[in-house]
């Protein structure tokens, strides 16, 4: 029984021809401390679930619904602000209108958009 908890619990080393550390064989009985310390994972499988994929796919599938919907002008001022990123200010420059009126509009076609998710 001692050499099996000797084998379990035991550290080992391969050395080289000069007395210098080659491989670690870790203990086959790990702590959780050493483990965290090495950075070790508990569950290494980082894929996500199929039913995480699927709802995933349904609400891009209804986001794009929902944006065709929308106007030729919505649409473009949608796209400028959000899949492209640029500020309210730059897109006001490109429509001839003000910041303000930008942004109202932007408010606007979130609350189309939002009761259109919550239908």
């Amino acid at each position: 029984m001692r050499y099996f908890e000797r084998d379990l619990k035991t550290e080992r080393y391969i050395l080289g021809k000069e007395n210098q550390i080659i491989q670690v064989i870790p203990s086959r009985e790990d702590s959780l401390d050493r483990l965290v310390e090495e950075t070790a994972r508990q569950f290494p499988d980082e894929q996500e679930s199929v039913e995480h994929i699927v709802l995933h796919k349904a609400d891009v599938d209804k986001l794009h619904t929902a944006l065709s919907a929308l106007s030729q002008e919505e649409q473009a001022l949608i796209y400028a602000l959000f899949f492209e990123e640029r500020s309210e200010r730059d897109v006001a420059r490109e429509f001839a209108v003000s910041q303000t009126t930008i942004h109202k509009r932007k408010i606007r076609i979130l609350q189309k958009l939002k009761t259109f998710f919550e239908n």
